[in-house]
């Protein structure tokens, strides 16, 4: 049982953490609709010249509904109030603005001064009238240029309201409450155990039910509220109902044994060592000799037996969890295949129409609605093959994988890599091997993925360009293949986590591609060596063996159920690359 407890806090941390990031993203959520307006140029006209008609349009009830804001402010460089509205998302009319609220926004000194036009605040903040969410952005032109004109001020009640929006993310119950005596008193016990080494607390409230608690901070990084996530034991049931199920499985076979030995040494000892005492008796010596040999090798042939048939049942027993547990994980990538990739064929179908549509279009209207459409259409193509990837990778690691050697030119298959992804303008790529680099004896298509995982991390690691090299070399019957960039680089912290499964630092990431490079060189004899400095770069070198894998070697790795919310992350379009987009695509 020791094993189902274990399991049932980690799944309580997780779903505890799953919280927080949902908490997080509604912040986040909130912060990208604050800069979008700050960034305005109507709202930067209105600052400057202390009125007009423009930002009208922007304070309509219907931006207070699409973007969940209840309070909108507009303060001066001097902390001057110049523009407030509040709005009753429950009720969906304006209402009247909060004074005690304002003022205590306004006694935020993080949320009022801004240093430069990319300065930003946001968290959590308590207030007279419970918790909010608050989001302060520069009031700069939508160029994002200077200079700094005021600071815009969003927030958004954390109420029950924003409870159920938080509880729908993530589909597990929660509640959010204010670090009072009253909390402080009922759940003393659960904060005290909350540390920075062990951020979230868990308890068993019953034997059908436990809780994870976590501290919320606010703006100024003091514990403002505590995360109650409430979850059914059901690890916990479905491991007692697991041990009752084996210990009557195992009585059940041990009595059938002890039965079965019972009757197999009456017949194959006691009978045999009856007669043969009967031949003795009647002094038929070379009967009896011949009955003591025949019966001396009979015994031995039955301890031989029960040794096999003990090893046979504990490989059964093996190959009997083996395939309960592949099962287990077919079923589920089954199921994940069937219920995103049906949608993703329907999203694919519907943007093919988009495009023919857009086709037809193109001598009616202007070639600026032209290039939107265009760039929605992409957009929808980009995120489905995410989406698609996200459902490939999580089907993949579960396999077990087969090599098909053969000999291969690695040059080759990084030229194929290479061409089979879009490298941004701003990177340069080299590739250099030694000349005479050999052949290698690997699973091509393994290789060529393998690759691709790296490189494509490595585009992904210089958002604002870099250079990306490729070099090659053999030594002491090895071949090395470096990718190496110069982009953000790897946290000390970090190095031992990226080939864990489904860890990833990126906001559109699955966490399984290191993962799976990782067991597709280790399928070959080989590894994967790192390194790296934040802000220098990092290196990934891929050793393998000379003379490779042999045909037929495989390898399999189970997953972790349940840290596959982890993998389930949106990325969002980029409208600026077409600022006229914004109408059509919600960056949230």
């Amino acid at each position: 049982m020791q094993g189902f407890l274990e399991l049932e806090k980690e799944d309580i941390q997780e779903k505890t953490e799953l919280g927080l990031t949902a908490l997080n993203y509604r912040v986040s959520e909130l912060d990208a609709h604050t800069h979008g307006l700050a960034t305005r140029d109507e709202v930067y006209d209105f600052v400057q010249a202390g009125y007009g008609e423009g930002i009208e349009p922007l304070v309509r009830d219907s931006t207070f509904i699409d973007s969940e804001i209840d309070l909108m402010l507009i303060f001066s460089n001097e902390g001057e109030l110049i523009y407030s509205k509040a709005f009753d998302l429950n009720d969906l009319e304006a209402a009247p603005s909060p004074s005690d609220v304002v003022e205590e926004i306004r006694e935020e000194r993080d949320l009022m001064i801004h240093q430069n036009t990319s300065s930003s605040h946001q968290g959590v903040l308590r207030t007279e009238e419970g918790p909010i969410i608050v989001a302060s952005h520069p009031v700069v032109t939508s160029e994002g240029e200077g200079p700094v004109k005021g600071t815009m001020v969003c927030a958004r009640r954390l109420d029950g309201r924003e409870i159920e929006t938080l509880m729908g993310l993530t589909s597990i119950s929660l509640a959010i409450l204010e670090l009072d005596e009253t909390t402080e008193g009922v759940y003393r016990d659960a904060i005290e155990e909350i540390s920075e080494e062990a951020p979230i607390a868990v308890e068993q409230l019953s034997p059908k039910l436990m809780e994870g608690y976590a501290i919320i901070e606010d703006l100024n990084h003091a514990p403002a509220l505590l995360l109650r996530v409430e979850t059914p034991r059901d690890i916990y049931q479905y491991g007692l109902t697991c041990v009752n199920y084996f210990m009557g499985s195992y009585l059940i076979i041990g009595v059938v044994i002890g039965l079965l030995a019972i009757v197999v040494f009456d017949t194959l000892i006691i009978s045999r060592l009856t007669r043969l005492s009967n031949a003795i008796s009647r002094e038929d010596t070379p009967y009896t000799k011949s009955k003591a040999s025949f019966a001396e090798d009979e015994i031995f042939t039955l301890t031989n037996n029960i040794k096999d048939m003990l090893e046979a049942l504990k490989e059964y027993q093996f190959r009997l969890k083996e395939s309960e547990r592949m099962a287990t994980i077919g079923e589920l990538s089954a199921m994940v295949g069937h219920d995103l990739r049906n949608p993703i064929q329907v999203v694919y179908g519907l943007s093919s129409i988009l495009r023919r549509k857009v086709e037809k279009l193109k001598l009616e209207i202007p070639e600026a609605e032209i290039g939107d459409l265009e760039y929605i259409d992409d957009e929808l193509h980009d995120q489905m093959n995410y989406m698609n990837k996200i459902v490939s990778d999580l089907q993949d690691y579960a396999k077990t994988i087969q090599l098909v050697p053969s000999e291969v030119d690695i040059e080759v298959v990084l030229e194929e890599a290479l061409s089979s992804m879009k490298v941004p303008s701003n990177i340069d790529v080299s590739v250099a091997l030694d000349k005479g680099f050999p052949k290698l004896y690997v699973d091509s298509s393994l290789m060529r993925r393998m690759y691709t995982n790296l490189i494509n991390n490595a585009v992904q690691a210089m958002p604002d360009g870099g250079r990306l090299t490729v070099r090659g070399h053999s030594a002491d019957g090895y071949a090395y293949v470096e990718v190496e960039d110069t982009g953000v680089g790897i946290s000390e912290e970090n190095m031992e986590k990226i080939f864990r499964p489904l860890f990833t630092t990126k906001a559109k990431g699955t966490g399984l591609g290191l993962s799976v490079s990782e067991r597709i060189v280790e399928a070959h004899g080989g590894e994967i060596l790192v390194e790296s400095e934040v802000g220098v770069g990092s290196k990934f070198t891929v050793r393998l063996p000379l003379g490779g894998a042999p045909e037929g070697d495989e390898q399999n790795t189970s997953i972790d159920i349940a840290k596959i919310a982890d993998a389930i992350m949106h990325g969002s379009p980029e409208p600026e690359r077409y600022p006229d987009i914004r109408g059509y695509v919600d960056t949230s």
